[in-house]
């Protein structure tokens, strides 16, 4: 027996594996070996040794790797473990009372770890699993103070030995030092895995706070950029349930059940639900890896928030007949603005955009051989221009517009800021761009925003959003504002030369953002056209995972021409 399976010094029996042999060789899938990884349980006497596991498996060369995460904890004495939510921040009010009132009785955490290969091959004679599962068992005394009633006998039930932990137990100073402070935290390398992890995360970020004895902050955005700072990129196996079965809100041992995935260990321990939690990722990633996107949609989406995010149950696919456009002006600019803050954080991060300058054939620009030239009658065909509507739609990879809804700003220069966002007609331009920029939506590389044509309205949308009065006097400075506001960005004419099937397909003015969107959302469903544009991808092999990140600098129609084009990713 190797000595990582023997690290509980009580018993043997104390780790649970589903193989009695594992396989010495390393293969490119990191999750190659789950379905033979050992729970290791771990205690005060032997947590040193397994959290020397991780620490030098985090040493090696490694591309990226994976954290499957579950909690089991006891709610306080003034906790109502019933209570359903019905909206956001009864959602946040109660997990925030259920967090600072609880306590963690254990930490699961599976690792897989997708090294570098190249490096491996010289140590595969001694290298251990790319697997690593732990059960750590933390300090609790039921008799320190009052607890639910209801949570001490559920816990008592499953079979979890209370006075063991008080005796045994994990002291939080040593789970801190001993591994968690060694855990990359806010790298987006990292792809976290929870199922349900609205506590696991509220847990997790109280005790990286002040040892534990913090509270979470007391309103949800707040809670929500400590969760997108902390964790980065993670995927809620919950939430990924929905891919398999329509509408799946059940527990992770009915995913497994209905996925075939074979449990190892106890159902509520912490270390066997975690090992079970990257199981059922892994083989979700088996049953969509051709359709990728569909996980990239669900990206960040948290199981307990994502149910009521009305952004996302009334969201309608984009050929949707009853997707409708709003107007927006100024008296309805602050309603409308508190549905769009929170749509990009959804994941509707794919931006159609559509710029009209009134009155209605002003602005046409000229053309000249040199981008400089070319660039000053661009500016000079925005002399004047005070008044424009600008409309947009935030979709997700799989077609899906936010709240099925296209909103159009009605936008004038000359609105009187003493009435803007009361009576007026119209919205100022900087009260768009303090929106765009404080949803996400800018200055945000992963954001991919899409238009046909559009040199001429992005660069009126830049002009307005500079608090300058004008644009920049050369190209080269107008491009890196440009590049600044707007790093992800697609001109739909562009991709239209070299994809027949769409140059094929009507567009027209009417067509606003839709259009545009529409045409993204295809090429994203490419498997990729270098010819075209270059994608850069992150994640574990193929692609899974990570973002397809699809960048084209928008140029005038006049300088389509090879010299004048680029592609690839902007910085």
């Amino acid at each position: 027996m190797a000595a990582a399976d023997h690290l509980d010094t009580k018993a043997s029996s104390d780790n649970t594996t589903a193989a009695g042999v594992r396989s010495s060789s390393v293969s490119a899938d990191p999750f190659v070996l789950v379905s033979e990884a050992i729970v290791h349980r771990v205690w005060r006497e032997n947590c040193d040794e397994a959290f020397k596991l991780v620490v030098d498996k985090l040493r090696q060369p490694r591309r990226h790797f994976y954290i499957a995460l579950d909690i089991e904890f006891v709610a306080g004495a003034s906790t109502n473990v019933r209570f359903r939510p019905i909206c956001w921040n009864t959602w946040y009010d109660h997990l925030r009372t259920f967090v600072n009132g609880g306590e963690m009785l254990q930490v699961g955490l599976a690792l897989a770890f997708d090294l570098d290969l190249d490096h491996q091959r010289h140590r595969e004679a001694q290298a251990p699993s790319s697997v690593i599962a732990l059960e750590i068992n933390l300090r609790f005394d039921v008799d320190a103070r009052e607890y639910n009633d209801a949570s001490i006998t559920f816990l008592a039930v499953q079979g979890h030995r209370l006075t063991e932990h008080r005796d045994r137990g994990v002291t939080m100073e040593q789970f801190l030092n001993g591994l968690l402070r060694h855990l990359p935290f806010g790298d987006d390398f990292v792809i976290w895995v929870p199922f349900h992890g609205d506590r696991d995360f509220g847990f997790l970020l109280l005790l990286l706070q002040q040892q534990g004895r913090g509270v979470l902050p007391p309103d949800r955005a707040a809670f929500m950029r400590q969760v997108r700072q902390q964790f980065p990129v993670f995927y809620d196996v919950r939430v990924l349930g929905q891919l398999e079965k329509e509408g799946f809100t059940g527990s992770l041992t009915a995913l497994a059940a209905h996925l075939g995935v074979r449990r190892i260990g106890g159902e509520h321990h912490a270390g066997s639900d975690a090992l079970l939690t990257l199981s059922c990722f892994k083989e979700i990633h088996r049953r969509n890896k051709h359709e990728l996107h569909r996980l990239h949609s669900r990206q960040c989406l948290m199981s307990g928030m994502e149910e009521l995010d009305m952004g996302i149950k009334c969201a309608r696919h984009i050929d949707d007949a009853t997707v409708t456009t709003v107007e927006v002006r100024g008296h309805n600019f602050n309603k409308e603005a508190r549905l769009i803050d929170e749509v990009v954080t959804s994941n509707f991060k794919i931006v159609g955009a559509d710029v009209q300058l009134l009155p209605l054939g002003c602005g046409i620009p000229f053309y000249a051989a040199d981008p400089q030239q070319d660039y000053d009658l661009m500016k000079s065909s925005l002399k004047g221009i005070n008044e424009f509507h600008v409309t947009v739609a935030f979709m997700n990879a799989e077609g899906m517009l936010a709240y099925g809804r296209v909103w159009k700003f009605h936008l004038s220069s000359r609105a009187d800021p003493a009435v803007a966002g009361g009576n007026s007609a119209y919205v100022r331009p900087g009260q768009l761009a303090w929106l765009m920029a404080s949803c996400g939506a800018t200055h945000n590389p992963n954001v991919a925003w899409v238009t046909y044509q559009g040199s001429l309205g992005i660069a009126c949308l830049i002009k307005s959003f500079l608090a300058a009065d004008d644009l920049p006097s050369d190209w080269c400075s107008y491009i890196k504002h440009q590049r600044g506001v707007f790093p992800g960005l697609y001109d739909v004419r562009l991709i239209a030369q070299g994809c027949p099937d769409i140059a094929k397909a009507p567009l027209g003015v009417g067509d606003v953002a839709g259009a545009p969107g529409s045409f993204c959302f295809e090429m994203l469903q490419e498997t990729g056209r270098e010819s075209l544009f270059s994608t850069h991808c992150r994640g574990c092999p193929g692609a899974a995972y990570g973002e397809s990140e699809l960048f084209l600098v928008l140029t005038d129609s006049s300088l389509m021409e090879d010299r004048w084009y680029f592609s690839g990713t902007l910085h």
